[in-house]
């Protein structure tokens, strides 16, 4: 396929340009649309672009590392407010990425292998930081309205709620690591359709109203409501439904701790070592072109979307979406590669 044939680094650096796009941008555009299983979109769309620098790239390992350095890098001077895990989420999938593609290159299996892995480790991770910041508390407030539920329809269960929720939830992530590893490496034939409608979309106005909902990085407030939220839900279980073992003043100074240590002791003095490793003037004149580029990306992703069509809420309409950005880019570059 002519238009993927590119094995330079100026293809490779545009990757890295969508991946940082994706990890600055992409996510907070999702919560301001609303869009359920937001980590999914932007985790797997992270997956896509890793495996396609794994598989372009000569040397994985040291390219896949360099620009996983580089999305930190932007990530933090961008969004500084990000929570940690969000950068170990980062440096995980990239360096899965490096080490899966180098030593056992690029292959069906590898990128099943791969995909697997990265959504899998995304989700264990959401839901060890629940419990950092909850407690065991989180588990058996769950377990106790489910017992509660079962009860008043005259059920049992030899499961707890807290299994079956988070069976469930790992469930999610374990399919769609797994379809998506599969739909990667079919990705050829669906770049060849997306060239074509892109071609025939020319001229075709921007959708104003779905770009006023915007925003480049999360909205810090709205973590906040949700943290609020969930601690009064817990405590209201505990008091109705528990017992006199459930100390409930533990849970909320707890809870308030971890949280205050994570996201204003520990987040600060990460995002400032980042920043102090991105003092070089090599590394700033990269991370200013990648950022440079956020207002095009911005531009043609939305376009992407018009083109797309689709529910605002369905959250594989973004994940196509980014595949159709993904393809233009390759395209763009496979086309200014012949005209030089």
């Amino acid at each position: 396929m002519q238009c993927l044939e590119v094995k330079n680094q100026s293809y490779l650096f545009k990757l890295t340009a969508l991946w940082a796009f994706v990890e600055v941008a992409l996510g907070g555009m999702l919560h301001a649309l609303r869009v359920p299983l937001t980590g999914v979109v932007v985790g797997g769309t992270a997956v896509a672009i890793i495996s396609l620098m794994g598989r372009y790239s000569p040397k994985p390992f040291k390219d896949i590392i360099a620009a996983t350095g580089l999305v930190l890098l932007v990530k933090a001077g961008a969004s500084p407010h990000s929570p940690l895990p969000a950068y170990l989420a980062v440096g995980f999938q990239g360096l899965l990425g490096a080490w899966v593609f180098q030593f056992l290159k690029y292959s069906r299996i590898t990128v099943v292998l791969f995909s697997l892995i990265a959504m899998l480790e995304s989700g264990f991770q959401k839901l060890i930081l629940l419990t950092v910041l909850y407690g065991k508390s989180l588990w058996d407030s769950f377990d106790v309205f489910f017992e509660s539920v079962l009860k008043s329809f005259h059920m049992q269960s030899e499961t707890s709620g807290s299994s079956w929720l988070v069976g469930l939830y790992i469930g999610v992530y374990f399919f769609w690591g797994l379809y998506l590893g599969v739909r990667l490496f079919s990705f050829d034939q669906r770049a060849e359709n997306y060239v074509s409608q892109w071609k025939e979309s020319e001229g075709v106005a921007l959708n104003a109203v779905e770009s006023t909902f915007w925003r480049v990085s999360r909205n810090r407030n709205l973590f906040w409501l949700v943290y609020l939220f969930v601690l009064i839900m817990m405590s209201l279980v505990l008091i109705i439904l528990g017992d006199n073992k459930y100390d409930l003043f533990y849970v909320v100074f707890r809870s308030m701790s971890a949280i205050f240590l994570v996201f204003w002791v520990v987040n600060p003095l990460f995002t400032y070592w980042v920043k102090r490793k991105s003092s070089s003037i090599s590394l700033q004149s990269q991370i200013q072109e990648i950022s440079d580029q956020f207002a095009f990306l911005q531009q043609d992703y939305f376009k992407a979307l018009q083109i797309i069509q689709g529910k605002t809420w369905h959250p594989f309409r973004y994940f196509k979406a980014m595949e159709m950005l993904i393809s233009i880019h390759i395209f763009r570059e496979n086309a200014s590669k012949h005209e030089s």
